[in-house]
């Protein structure tokens, strides 16, 4: 169940009652935060997110696009192609002055500079020769990863959906990794070029 202690809560509704007024406000706020040991606070360049050490879920706003609902359609649409287990579940969790709060299971995230000199095997390129994604599926390490870990037709539709969706962004960054050390996708709401 996704919740939020109260103190969390707080700390959430602290930002969207006195920062949220556009993108710059989340800088601010998380240089406020620096050196909490309650949060800590990270982003994209479409969206914030508040990750609890003693929660289960991490949760996300956006800073100006409408990346954290995509990914709720993204997901359902996912749900809807049997591909769900490719994605992190993105759900509206709560609305605090107008700004939307989302939830998403936490999942283990790769470190910052991990290798990404992996090399495809020749059947990983084949397979990913047919993906549209510009600038991220298309990264060596991870697509070789979802190619061990994945069955090649359920790849294929994956890609089809990707591509269909116009789906992009799908770099290591943006990928986690579930108990059973499968990777998924956690930041999959791309942005427009």
């Amino acid at each position: 169940m996704i919740s939020l202690t109260e103190k969390q809560l707080n700390i959430i509704a602290d930002y969207c009652l006195n920062f949220s007024d556009d993108s710059l406000g989340w800088y601010e706020f998380a240089d406020k935060m620096a050196d909490s040991k309650e949060v800590e606070l990270t982003n994209g360049a479409t969206k914030g997110v508040f990750i609890f050490p003693d929660n289960d879920y991490v949760f996300k706003i956006e800073l100006d696009t409408d990346s954290c609902k995509r990914e709720e359609e993204i997901y359902v649409e996912a749900e809807e192609a049997g591909l769900e287990r490719f994605f992190a579940k993105t759900v509206l969790y709560d609305v605090i002055n107008g700004v939307e709060i989302y939830a998403q299971p936490k999942l283990i995230t790769p470190p910052i500079g991990k290798d990404e000199t992996v090399d495809l095997s020749p059947a990983a390129s084949e397979l990913l020769g047919y993906c549209d994604d510009w600038n991220g599926l298309c990264e060596n390490t991870l697509f070789e990863e979802f190619y061990i870990t994945y069955d090649v037709s359920l790849l294929e539709q994956l890609i089809t959906f990707i591509n269909n969706n116009n789906i992009n962004d799908l770099h290591s960054c943006n990928i986690g990794y579930t108990a059973e050390k499968e990777p998924v996708f956690i930041d999959y709401g791309g942005y427009e070029v």
